[in-house]
């Protein structure tokens, strides 16, 4: 085989790198596409009608047990109303005073200490309404009630960014 001359060496080269730009074209192409399908299910979470049939599907409700669960779905969300209308006056409030010329810190801790048990009340009646769902399962569908939730809560948490680090800051910083 002959020696390739500079410039063919310099053709090979670039042909080369021209056909792993082609293929990562490709890659690319193809990851936006399933990342696109994979935000349109993730999507579908956000439809009401959807999350119910998920679960009842995922939890293999009886007609009885759906019923049930979405009478109680909906009492649920009723008694969680006026607690967060409550916090939302409160944080109004808050806003309102740390904009003042000489805010009430005496208030502003005393408003946030009263968010602060508004929210304990809701993370109770949360659990209670969990507990209070369970009672109506089989052992097996008490299991995957309970993956259902774990899943749930690791995509609330991930959706937060709670699960990340803060990459520009330094870690001394981090621990104050």
């Amino acid at each position: 085989m002959a020696k390739l001359s500079r410039n063919q060496w310099i053709a090979l080269i670039i042909t080369v790198l021209v056909m792993i730009n082609v293929a990562l074209i490709f890659t690319m192409i193809l990851n936006t596409k399933r990342l696109r399908d994979e935000y349109k299910v993730s999507k579908t979470w956000h439809c009401k009608k959807d999350v119910k049939e998920f679960i009842r599907n995922e939890l293999n409700l009886t007609n009885d047990q759906f019923a049930f669960f979405e009478t109680e779905r909906q009492r649920h969300f009723s008694e969680k109303k006026p607690v967060q209308a409550q916090m939302d006056t409160l944080r109004n409030l808050i806003r309102a005073e740390v904009f003042k010329p000489v805010p009430d810190t005496m208030l502003i801790k005393h408003m946030a200490d009263s968010i602060g048990l508004l929210q304990a009340n809701l993370e109770l009646m949360v659990v209670l309404h969990f507990n209070h769902l369970t009672q109506q399962l089989n052992p097996e569908q008490k299991v995957a009630f309970e993956k259902l939730l774990k899943k749930q809560q690791h995509r609330e948490r991930r959706n937060k960014g709670e699960h990340k680090h803060t990459p520009n800051r330094p870690q001394n910083e981090l621990k104050e």
